[in-house]
This record gives structure tokens, sequence and C-alpha cells, in this order.
């Protein structure tokens, strides 16, 4: 599926950025590097460094659902997003009711329910493609768990790290930012719409910006923007709002965010606006339970040792369509869900 998507002068940027000489992170410590930028040992993802984790993390989030599970197949990695859907799919076969919330209690290291919705344990796309199901990354030989609030660190890591897993281990912990509604002057940093049911189904679709962070050696940490937006398919079973296959489309999507773009001249970061944008597409050509159509993709740069404002975003819009809501050629009706917020509107 051809996405297209324009990030407001990054090409000029990007010429700037590289031109321009930016503080560097020392490494004291001896680390043996691998030929190869990322591996999969004993089911986690390792990286040789911080700038292949980001590379890796910029190609997947430009990657469709199939293209991703290919490049999972091919190191024999199972991500926390593969679990995830696995369980999903799972859940959609059983039609008793006590084995339904059984199934989901069961499985309560990857999801819990709240508000009558069963949610991801971790939620930041960028985690859920590169952790596996028990959070486990590692980056330059440092281990990370990534857990639904938290990120634990291991600055000494060693292979029996991972098979303890006590707190005793972890040398630092650093908090992940619930992906809470804010308001603001504009739209807040998170904005959603709900469209009418049909046949008991609905299409719910959602931005969200967020602040996330890696670490680097010593308490060196490493902090980025994300900018997700996903339509969802949505039904009741027993009680329970759960996800179904369904084809998705869209048309319009744009979202606009403050984000930090290095600058020569002063020697830091201003925050500038950033804008992603993508035509009208789909229906897709497979049915899925969500899509995402930007899927934690990064707007602005990373910056070291400083922990971003919480962001929020200048403009959004777009309109979603999921079947059995209605037909995804024009005209459009209520029963889309449609996002349309912030200035110029």
């Amino acid at each position: 599926m051809n996405k297209i998507k324009t990030f407001i002068g990054l090409a000029l940027l990007g010429f700037v950025f590289y031109a321009c000489v930016k503080e560097q992170v020392v490494q004291t410590e001896s680390v043996e590097f691998k030929s190869t930028p990322y591996w999969v040992e004993d089911g986690v993802l390792n990286f040789n460094t911080g700038k292949d984790y980001e590379e890796l993390n910029d190609r997947l989030s430009m990657m469709s659902p199939t293209e991703i599970q290919r490049w999972e197949d091919s190191l024999g990695f199972i991500s926390f997003n593969s679990e995830y859907f696995a369980f999903l799919n799972q859940l959609d076969s059983i039609k008793n009711e006590e084995q339904f919330y059984n199934f989901i209690i069961k499985n309560n290291d990857i999801v819990f329910l709240e508000d009558s919705t069963i949610i991801p344990l971790i939620w930041q796309s960028s985690h859920q493609r590169t952790v596996n199901r028990n959070g486990y990354v590692i980056i330059n030989n440092i281990l990370i768990k990534v857990t639904s609030n938290e990120m634990l660190i291991n600055d000494t890591f060693c292979s029996d790290s991972i098979k303890m897993d006590k707190s005793s281990n972890w040398t630092r912990r650093v908090e992940i930012e619930k992906p809470l509604q804010l308001k603001s002057t504009y739209c807040g940093s998170i904005v959603n719409q709900t469209g009418q049911s049909v046949d008991n189904k609905w299409c719910f679709a959602e931005y969200s910006v967020y602040s996330k962070g890696y670490p680097l050696s010593g308490t060196d940490m490493k902090y980025c923007y994300e900018v997700n937006c996903i339509s969802y398919a949505y039904k009741k079973s027993f009680g329970i709002t759960v996800l179904y296959n369904s084809l998705h489309a869209c048309t319009g999507l744009e979202c606009v965010v403050e984000a930090p773009v290095y600058d020569c001249i002063c020697g830091c970061y201003n925050y500038i606006e950033q804008k992603l944008e993508m035509s009208a597409v789909g229906p897709t050509t497979t049915t899925l339970k969500t899509y995402a159509w930007f899927n934690g993709q990064r707007i602005g740069e990373y910056v070291l040792n400083t922990i971003l404002p919480q962001p929020e975003f200048k403009r959004v819009k777009g309109r979603f369509w999921i079947s059995g809501t209605t037909n995804p050629e024009p005209p459009y009706n209520h029963e889309d869900a449609v996002v349309n917020c912030g200035y110029g509107y």
C-alpha cells in the first residue's frame, strides 16, 4: 500500500543536520560489537548501538503489517505486537463466556481490561514491535524491560539478568508517560472519534503523539516524539469491547506537531512545526483488526539528556472507514469516524 508522507523541510534540515557538529555520547566501557546491526538471542532483539535501534525503528514505522511480519519471520523474532494479535485471534474462536474471560485472565501479562475494553499492556508502537512478550530488548549491552508505566534498565547486563528478572537487577527506572487526554489550545495530545454503530460494529480512530526515550551508557538518555494514527474495528462480545477483522480505509490524513530540530547556528534544538500527511488510501487488501496509518512514526529529531515537553497537536484531520459501517467511496456519511480539529478549521 502506497503511503504518501511529508515532513516539511526535512530534506533541507537533514542536510543541515549532518553538516553540523552535534554533541556526541562517549562510551566509557569497552563493548564488543557484532558485524550485524541487530540480531535475536534467546528470543530477545539485540542492537549493536543506539543508532542501529533508531534506524530500524524509523524503517519499521514505514512498513505495512505484512512487511513487518516478514521481517520478524526472517529473524526468528516474535514481538510483543505479534503476541498481542495472536491472543486476539485466539480470542475470536472462543464461544463460551467463561472460557472467554478465563483466556483474558490467563494472558494478563500482555493485556488488561479497562472500562470493559481489552488494552495491551505495552502501548507505544515502537516498543510493541521491538520488545518480546516479556518486554525485553537489549541496546548496546544495556538490558531494557518495558512495562505499562516504566522502563526498567540494567546497565550491567549478563545473561542471568533475564532469567532472574528481579527488581534488584535494575540500575535505573524511567517513567513512561500515560497516554492521557490533555486539554490544550488546539487539540490535546490525543484526538479520537467514534463512528456510529452499525450491526453492533463501529469504527474508532485515534491520533496520539507522545515522548519516547531509550537509554545509553551511564545515565544518558535520548528522547523523541512519535505519532500514531490508528483505526480500530470494534464490536461487543460477552459485554466486552473487542477487535474484529475488517477492511480499513482512510482519506485526507494530516497532523502538525511542534518537534525538536537541531539548529547549527545556536547549537541548540528549536521546536518547529512538522507535518505528516497521507492522501486517500484503502480499503486494505486483507482484513485486519486495526490499521496503523502512522505507526509510531518519529517526528522531529532525537535529543540527548533533555526530557521533552508534553507534546500536542497543532492540527489534526482525517476520515476513517471499516467494514460494517459504510461504503469506502464518497459520499461519506455520519457512520465514518471523522477527526478534525486545530487551527485553520
